[in-house]
């Protein structure tokens, strides 16, 4: 329904996403929603319409009724992968110059669509969630979705030697490619920037002609300041709508 209505779609809108998060599609006549943990996730399509359950995540060029408040909910960054693969200019300094540190310091390092080891990959995830678990959101959706095999979602991995590093986790709907997860090893400095560097300039990606989704910033400062470094394409607020009170 969203790609038949040309709505710009939020980072949440995929199918794998959708069922790892266990979301529930509704119909009623000609209106489609969705509704997960007591909420509406999205706007109802087709817009507008009347409606008056509170939702979630909004989307691109839809404006809230009058009956609604919107709640800010996070950032939603958008980047285009052949931006990474030139990366000429002053503004692209500061992440020219990291991208190259890790990878200078570890030249016998490979970048693999290939696990080598299930035990790696889960010791691997359960150190980073560790680092991030104050700032986590949907831990278990990020489990699933960077050890499960679903048919929507690839994984890359990036190895030292034989020691698994970093792994890179995404999925796709009509319009982005959804970078979900950068998975790093916790401790190694300007790892996050190459790993990233290599999610973007992979040729799968490049040649998608896609632009990316790299989602938010989860109200991490720091997060903010190290996207805003990469120069997306677009940097837009997400918001919830609130109902009103009477």
């Amino acid at each position: 329904m969203a790609k038949k209505l040309s709505v710009v779609p939020n980072f949440y809108m995929s199918e794998a996403y959708f069922d790892y998060a266990r979301l529930i599609e509704h119909s009623d006549k000609d209106r489609v929603w969705v509704e997960g943990n007591g909420w509406c996730v999205f706007p109802p399509l087709p817009y507008p319409i009347d409606f008056d359950e509170n939702i979630w995540c909004d989307m691109g060029g839809l404006c809230p009724p009058d009956w609604y408040q919107k709640k800010e909910l996070d950032w939603e960054y958008i980047f285009d992968p052949w931006d990474f693969n030139d990366m000429t200019g002053g503004k692209w300094n500061t992440f020219r110059k990291n991208v190259r540190k890790w990878p200078r310091g570890n030249p016998n390092h490979a970048y693999l669509s290939e696990l080598l080891d299930n035990l790696s990959a889960e010791h691997l995830m359960g150190e980073w969630l560790e680092e991030r678990m104050e700032s986590a959101q949907d831990a278990d959706i990020m489990i699933k979705m960077a050890l499960d095999h679903h048919p929507n979602v690839r994984h890359m991995y990036l190895y030292r030697g034989r020691e698994l590093v970093g792994i890179n986790v995404f999925d796709w709907n009509y319009r982005y490619i959804n970078y979900r997860l950068c998975i790093v090893k916790p401790g190694e400095r300007f790892l996050d920037e190459y790993l990233r560097f290599l999610f973007y300039t992979n040729s799968d990606i490049l040649l998608s002609g896609m632009l990316v989704n790299d989602g938010g910033t989860l109200g991490r400062e720091g997060l903010e300041r190290f996207k805003d470094k990469m120069n997306p394409k677009i940097k837009r607020k997400r918001y919830s709508w609130i109902k009103k009170e009477l």
